[in-house]
């Protein structure tokens, strides 16, 4: 699906033009360490570069947003690397930026809102969470939307409270010094941008587990949003791999607390005609099912299950097979950034969804 020009075809010819110059000039004895290393190697380093051919005239970031200079916050926050027809305007008083485009038929707004923020997220990081928001909240909105869900996202930068991020209606609150303190972890915001897709879940009737303590957890709402983390994670997980792990069948050892169980569960089961995850969106926002019809054999899952090769099997039953599956165990951390997991070598989770909905990510310049 990706988009490739003239001038990117003409740069990767000249670019292997010159590789294989390089190749000729090297020894015997360093060709035959590559292959014995390579040949060696568990599981094979498979490289996105998720932009490679895009980056021929590299926006020159400064140390901080000049709100009296549009010019400069327009050339910063243009997403064409991303995606195009993106329309920018610089909303001075407020300190925001809000980008509008139509995306497959839907206009969707973001404001970027720096009024709260003390300067610690460099301009820079802002523009790489702007195109996030286009890589990603279009994508979830196109498989999960349902009546209601916003096409307006404002992210606002707040120098206080909460230590991460939080979401509430169509409003992310991200502290202004979490990106630099952690510069790689952007897709803490898909996550965030996953539960905005859930508005209007109610804890009373989602998936729901009773602790020991009598406590009600309502695991859904967070194994959903880290769902979509991890299937969404922006440029294909560059960032997110390195940083953020869907932890193995050892570290989160049942159904209410695995967010790979329902990755699993949605790669092996759903299918062109029936999607799991898409069914279980939308019940849970129409309020169709209470706690009790959600336990693991429960009328609820049945009807998500119905008409796959999931029918007729408890939530238990699967967890049990997919605990002895061989994805269940082995890591979702490429080697390098840009690299592949095993995790992904053994099932290609991303590209399975994708490939269910090539029509939701057809606008992407970069996959």
């Amino acid at each position: 699906m990706k988009k490739t020009s003239l001038v990117s075809v003409l740069l990767s010819a000249t670019l292997t033009a010159s590789l294989l110059a390089g190749c000729s000039s090297s020894n015997g004895s360093e060709q035959t360490s590559a292959e014995s290393t390579a040949a060696t190697t568990e599981a094979p380093v498979v490289t996105t570069d998720p932009n490679e051919h895009l980056h021929l005239d590299p926006v020159v970031y400064p140390d901080a947003l000049d709100f009296n200079d549009t010019e400069s916050i327009e050339r910063i926050f243009d997403m064409c690397e991303v995606v195009d027809g993106v329309r920018i305007t610089v909303e001075k008083r407020m300190k925001q930026i809000r980008m509008r485009a139509k995306i497959n038929g839907e206009t969707f707004t973001l404001n970027v809102n720096l009024s709260g923020a003390a300067g610690h997220t460099t301009p820079e990081q802002l523009a790489t969470v702007a195109k996030l928001f286009w890589y990603c909240y279009p994508q979830m909105y196109a498989r999960f939307a349902v009546r209601n869900t916003p096409t307006t996202v404002t992210i606002k930068f707040e120098d206080s409270g909460y230590e991460i991020a939080s979401a509430s209606g169509d409003e992310i609150h991200i502290h202004d010094q979490w990106l630099k303190n952690h510069p790689t972890d952007y897709d803490c915001l898909t996550h965030e941008l996953a539960h905005i897709i859930q508005s209007g879940w109610d804890g009373n009737y989602c998936p729901a587990h009773t602790n020991d303590d009598g406590s009600k957890d309502t695991y859904m709402i967070e194994r959903f949003a880290d769902y979509c983390r991890y299937l969404y994670a922006f440029k294909g997980g560059y960032y997110n791999d390195m940083v953020w792990e869907i932890q193995t069948v050892k570290t989160e050892n049942t159904y209410y607390k695995s967010v790979r169980f329902y990755a699993w569960l949605d790669y092996t089961y759903s299918t062109q005609e029936i999607d799991i995850m898409q069914r279980l969106q939308k019940a849970v926002t129409s309020k169709t099912y209470g706690n009790d019809a959600w336990e693991p054999d429960g009328e609820a899952w049945q009807a998500m299950f119905e008409g796959t090769a999931a029918a007729g099997k408890s939530l238990t039953t699967l967890w049990d097979e997919f605990a002895a599956s061989d994805i269940a165990g082995v890591t979702s951390k490429p080697r390098e950034q840009g690299g592949k997991s095993t995790l992904l070598l053994k099932a290609p989770l991303r590209t399975a969804v994708r490939d269910r909905y090539p029509e939701a990510d057809d606008y992407l310049k970069v996959q």
